[in-house]
C-alpha cells in the first residue's frame, strides 16, 4: 500500500519535468533591416521556457520572448557561414550557409559555442518568410 503514494508522486514529478523539455517555438517571419551599405541585419524571434530551478518553477513555467540578430552581406543567393555573424552572442559558425531571396530566408548553419558541442546545429536553422524593415525593398 505504501508504494502507491510513492509511485504517484514519482509519476507527478516526471509529468511536471517533462513539460520543461517542450521545444521552444520559432516564428516563421524573419525581419530584415539595412545596417550599412554592405550588410543586412536579420532578426529572428520566438518563444521559449526558462529552465526550472525546482518543482515550483517546473509547475509554473514562464514563457519568454527570445530573439537573435544575425549580420549577413547585402546580397541575394547563397551566403557562406564565414560571412555570417551572430551579434551579441558567442556563436561562431563553422559550416553551412544562409540562402536569401527577396521574400524568403533559409538558414542551415553549424556553430561552436562554449555551452554546446562543436559543430552543433544552430538552434535557429529553418526556413523563414522575410519582412523588410527598410525603406527600399530588395530587387536583386
Amino acid at each position: 500500500m505504501k508504494l502507491f503514494p510513492l509511485s504517484l508522486l514519482m509519476a507527478l514529478i516526471i509529468i511536471i519535468f517533462s513539460k520543461c523539455g517542450s521545444d521552444p517555438i520559432k516564428y516563421k517571419t524573419a525581419y530584415v533591416s539595412e545596417d550599412s551599405v554592405n550588410c543586412l541585419i536579420v532578426t529572428l524571434k520566438g518563444t521559449g521556457h526558462l529552465h526550472p530551478a525546482g518543482l515550483v518553477d517546473a509547475f509554473f513555467q514562464k514563457t519568454i520572448e527570445d530573439s537573435i540578430f544575425i549580420q549577413i552581406p547585402d546580397s541575394m543567393g547563397i551566403i557562406k557561414c564565414t560571412d555570417v555573424t551572430a551579434l551579441d552572442t558567442y556563436y561562431h559558425f563553422t559550416k553551412g550557409n544562409v540562402i536569401i531571396s527577396r521574400d524568403s530566408l533559409h538558414i542551415n548553419l553549424y556553430s561552436t559555442d562554449p555551452s554546446y558541442p562543436p559543430n552543433d546545429p544552430f538552434y535557429w536553422n529553418g526556413s523563414y518568410q522575410l519582412e523588410w524593415r527598410s525603406q527600399k525593398k530588395h530587387s536583386n
